[in-house]
């Protein structure tokens, strides 16, 4: 029996709501003062009751989990630069290299 959404996941769904989405775990967990495994679950739950978001990461010693759109080509870009990396990845530099590979793909 469900409740509706939990805190963690409202957090979640109002962090979501800008455009292009891309949020990784480590930050919504700092930002919500708890603890990264919490804020992981609730990002899986969030993607079970959402299904119009996905997940990307999560495995390997960092664990970084990024909750992205796939349905916008920069956020699914900027979320695959973020799971990739060590640091987290600025929308800029998301950006900078949706329009190199754009232009060299490009018609």
């Amino acid at each position: 029996m469900s409740r509706g959404l939990g805190r963690l996941e409202r957090l979640i769904l109002q962090r979501a709501s800008d455009r292009p989405v891309c949020l990784l775990c480590k930050t919504l967990a700092a930002d919500a003062a708890t603890s990264r495994k919490a804020m992981a679950r609730a990002l899986h739950s969030f993607v079970r009751k959402f299904p119009h978001y996905a997940l990307r990461g999560g495995l390997g010693r960092h664990h970084l989990l990024v909750l992205y759109d796939p349905a916008d080509e920069l956020s699914e870009r900027w979320a695959s630069l973020s799971a990739n990396s060590r640091h987290p990845v600025s929308k800029e530099q998301a950006m900078q290299s949706f329009e190199r590979n754009r232009i060299e793909v490009g018609p």
